[in-house]
């Protein structure tokens, strides 16, 4: 009797054991789950303004695997180093501060050499991470709260750090952790629905930005006839000077574009041409709740190649470098050399790209990418 009263026990305590279990990884889980939510806006903003320029491929690789590996490498060698330290003598202190989550780590530390050096250097990493996450976080509101615009006062950026700070003061005094846990919980639901929205915006935005780098353009509209071969050639076999470079802005890309805006204007179309330095100009077509059109040519400067076939048998000059007119548009396609075109070849291309511009501003499905805020700066390039 008393026997099956014994293994009654141990049958109720396991199973209480497993309940508890249960419990802890449901409630971890649904912890973690509703704090990536509710953290989303911001760190979804932060990662895509410091990540602009990178492919989605970069973009993917830095954010998921990156941070995946390591948090695996971290979880192999503290996890298996704490487990296997709790088996053996002396780590009694880890299993005693279970209950204690704060202090769990630095006994953990105390039990490994340099205690004292890797406790400092424990609590310089959470205090910069908790710097750096209320930092962007005051950032993103800030961001938002200004619709984007840059060069907001930085005591606009303070104030959104110090509300921040003191609303989770309150929260601490008032509940503890509980309460913010709850209060965590509570704002990711909103935020549940708002991350199925944007998802399926980015699905568009990316079918959108795949049908807007693949248009093709009507052979008849090919701006190079083939006319001045010998020049091209010796522009793809000579490096090119800046001197070149800036007499062909001079000398063929502004006066084409500038007969462009001319004849832009006698047909009723507003336009002009403009000047950022002896490097750049382009000639701008505003157009009312669209994006701009903008077709640009700056002069830029890259390393010259180690191989060059008019003097193979010379050393190569790591320093040397080639200047190039290049295009640049408002949308931010990646542009091409220019230098082997004549007046009437560019003026024939910048009517190409108008082509261009205007099928893709009369297409519904392209008005994410064709539509821009009025505070879009499109000269830029941007």
């Amino acid at each position: 009797m008393a026997a099956s009263r014994s293994a009654g026990q141990r049958r109720v305590s396991g199973a209480s054991s497993e309940t508890r279990q249960a419990g802890w990884f449901g409630n971890w889980t649904l912890l973690y789950w509703a704090w990536w939510i509710s953290w989303s806006p911001f760190v979804g903003l932060f990662i895509a303004r410091i990540s602009r320029g990178r492919t989605l491929r970069e973009f993917i690789l830095g954010v998921l695997f990156v941070p995946t590996a390591f948090n695996l490498l971290w979880m192999t060698v503290f996890g298996n180093a704490a487990i296997w330290a709790s088996q053996h003598e002396g780590g009694t202190s880890l299993i005693d501060s279970v209950g204690n989550i704060d202090t769990l780590l630095f006994n953990f530390f105390d039990l490994l050499p340099g205690a004292d050096i890797t406790s400092a250097l424990a609590v310089i990493l959470i205090s910069v991470f908790f710097v750096t996450s209320a930092d962007s976080g005051a950032f993103v509101i800030d961001n938002i709260a200004t619709q984007g615009k840059e060069g907001s006062p930085v005591w606009q950026r303070l104030f959104w750090a110090l509300l921040l700070g003191v609303t989770a003061g309150i929260l601490m005094s008032t509940g503890g952790l509980a309460a913010l846990q709850s209060m965590t919980l509570i704002a990711a639901l909103p935020f549940a629905f708002i991350m199925v929205l944007l998802c399926l915006g980015l699905c568009r935005g990316l079918v959108a930005d795949k049908e807007h780098s693949a248009r093709r353009l009507s052979p008849a509209t090919d701006f190079w006839n083939g006319k001045q071969w010998r020049t091209r050639m010796d522009h793809l076999l000579r490096p090119s000077t800046e001197q070149e470079a800036r007499a062909f802005v001079d000398k063929v890309a502004l006066p084409a574009l500038t007969a462009l805006s001319q004849e832009f204007a006698a047909r009723g179309i507003t336009s002009r041409v403009e000047e950022d330095g002896p490097d750049q100009c382009h000639l701008l077509v505003p157009q009312q709740g669209r994006r701009d059109f903008c077709y640009g040519v700056r002069i830029e400067a890259r390393p010259a190649p180690a191989f060059n076939p008019l003097e193979a048998a010379h050393n190569h000059d790591p320093e040397a470098r080639i200047f190039e007119p290049i295009t640049y548009f408002a949308d931010g396609r990646a542009g091409y050399d220019i230098q082997y075109l004549t007046r009437d070849e560019l003026s024939a291309d910048v009517l190409r790209q108008y082509e261009r511009y205007l099928v893709l501003s009369q297409d519904e499905g392209q008005d994410l990418l064709s539509s821009a805020p009025e505070h879009t700066q499109p000269t830029q390039g941007e």
